[in-house]
């Protein structure tokens, strides 16, 4: 009868370690302290490029977090290019992530808007976004004319 008791005991136990809660990132806040764009202010149609996004978090507790970088058009709300790194932190950290993309093929004002995330290893974002709009002009592509010597 002693060996059904430990093993019971050594179930209860093993159950309880399970349903206790982890001590992780998740309970951490993080919070964006800064954030700039660095870009072109002009692109021709069509034409790829990139845009970096320099920032700074704070997080209230060590552990890893993911950094999501949405870059999306803003007037449509339609996200044209998504980055992400993940980092191991025990403070404020900085980095730059850099988004790429390529033009419309239509001239004209671009509003785009940059839309920061800082979220667990499971995905679940754990602190408020950051945002900032911006915009660039789209040019037309002059047409590229090319003599064939003889």
């Amino acid at each position: 009868m002693r060996n059904h008791t430990e093993l019971l005991l050594l179930l209860m136990s093993i159950g309880i370690l399970y349903t206790l809660p982890a001590v992780t990132s998740q309970s951490a806040g993080c919070y964006f302290t800064a954030m700039n764009l660095f870009g072109p202010p002009s692109i021709q149609e069509g034409q790829k490029f990139e845009v970096q996004t320099l920032f700074s978090v704070t997080c209230t507790g060590p552990g890893f977090y993911t950094v999501r970088a949405d870059l999306a058009d803003s007037r449509t709300g339609q996200i044209l290019s998504t980055s992400r790194m993940t980092y191991s932190i025990l403070g404020p950290f900085a980095a730059v992530i850099t988004s790429s993309l390529q033009a419309p093929n239509a001239a004209g004002w671009w509003s785009l808007q940059m839309n920061l995330y800082v979220l667990t290893m499971t995905g679940a974002p754990i602190g408020p976004q950051s945002q900032q709009l911006f915009g660039l002009a789209i040019t037309t592509s002059s047409p590229s004319t090319s003599k064939v010597s003889r």
